[in-house]
C-alpha cells in the first residue's frame, strides 16, 4: 500500500482559525473603504454639479442657480440637500425656478447612511452670475459650507466668496 497524504485534524484547524482571525480583521477594513467610496462619490457629485452651474453661468452668459429639489422641477426648502437638487437657468435672477427656466442638471436622493447639511448662506441655494461669482438675490457674495457625511467620516465643500470651492477631510 501507498502512502497516504492529506491533512492532519490539527492541521485543518490551525488552518480555519488563520482564516477566521483574518476574516475578522479585514471585515470592518472593507466596511470602512465602502464608506470612504461613497462618501468621496457622494462629495464628487456636488461638486461636480457646483462647477457645472458655475461654468454653464460663464458661458452662457446667465445666471445658472444651483438649489435643492425633491421632485427635479422646483426648488425648496424642505428636509435639506439630502432630497436632492438639480440646476436650472436663472433667467429671472430669483434663484427659484419659473416653469420656462430650462433645468441643466437633476440629483435624486441620496442613499441611506449619507447625509449633507449646509450652513446658512449656503443651506437653499448657491447661484452664480456670468462673472463666475456666487451671489445672493440681493447681490451679496456668498461664501459658506456644505459638510457630507456617511457614518463617521466626512467632508466639508467650502465655498469661496469668489466663486472656489475647496474640499477639507474631517480632522484635515
Amino acid at each position: 500500500m501507498g502512502k497516504e497524504t492529506g491533512f492532519t485534524l490539527l492541521e485543518l484547524v490551525v488552518t480555519l482559525a488563520l482564516v477566521a482571525v483574518l476574516l475578522v480583521l479585514a471585515i470592518p477594513l472593507f466596511i470602512n473603504l465602502r464608506t470612504e467610496a461613497r462618501l468621496t462619490t457622494l462629495t464628487n457629485e456636488l461638486v461636480g454639479a457646483y462647477h457645472f452651474a458655475r461654468n454653464r453661468a460663464i458661458h452662457s452668459g446667465r445666471r445658472v442657480t444651483l438649489c435643492r429639489s425633491k421632485n427635479g422641477e422646483t426648488c425648496y426648502s424642505g428636509r435639506g440637500w439630502a432630497d436632492g437638487w438639480m440646476v436650472f437657468e436663472d433667467r429671472a435672477n430669483y434663484s427659484v425656478r419659473d416653469p420656462d427656466e430650462l433645468i441643466l442638471l437633476v440629483h435624486e436622493p441620496l442613499a441611506a447612511g449619507l447625509s449633507i447639511s449646509a450652513n446658512a448662506p449656503v443651506k437653499d441655494y448657491i447661484s452664480f452670475t456670468p462673472a463666475g461669482y456666487a451671489l445672493y438675490r440681493n447681490g451679496g457674495f456668498v461664501a459658506g459650507t456644505i459638510t457630507v457625511a456617511a457614518g463617521a467620516s466626512l467632508r466639508k465643500i467650502i465655498l469661496g466668496s469668489g466663486g472656489r470651492v475647496r474640499i477639507q477631510k474631517n480632522g484635515a
